[in-house]
């Protein structure tokens, strides 16, 4: 399950500020499918990076499985989302000296081994 309540993402550049992410709430509940699209530049990866425990947002609140990620730690963080989240992006970004279940396997390495 997947809660986020009144997010909010702001990056600074040389062209003034940007909101990436103002109040977005979205929930997201068991077996259910959802679709991110929208324009270049609209706040989807940033959206996408902030569900997932990648990127802090500014205000607001992020619950995955009702575990706040950005209320533990980073090592926390690490293993919760090797554990619960998972990601297939755009570029691949495999590991070109393994072998491919080896690059499909490395997020593992942070589940506490048994």
């Amino acid at each position: 399950m997947l809660e986020i309540e009144g997010i909010s993402k702001i990056y600074h550049g040389s062209n003034g500020i940007v909101r990436a992410l103002d109040t977005v709430s979205l929930s997201v509940k068991p077996g259910e499918f959802v679709s991110v699209q929208g324009p270049s530049g609209c706040g989807k990866t940033t959206l996408l990076l902030t569900a997932g425990g990648l990127l802090a947002p500014d205000k607001g609140k992020v619950l995955v499985h009702d575990v706040d990620p950005y209320r533990i730690s980073a090592d926390e963080r690490a293993r919760f989302r090797a554990a619960e989240i998972g990601f297939v992006f755009q570029q691949f970004y495999l590991v070109p000296y393994l072998s491919v279940l080896d690059n499909v396997l490395a997020p593992s390495i942070a589940l506490p081994q048994k």
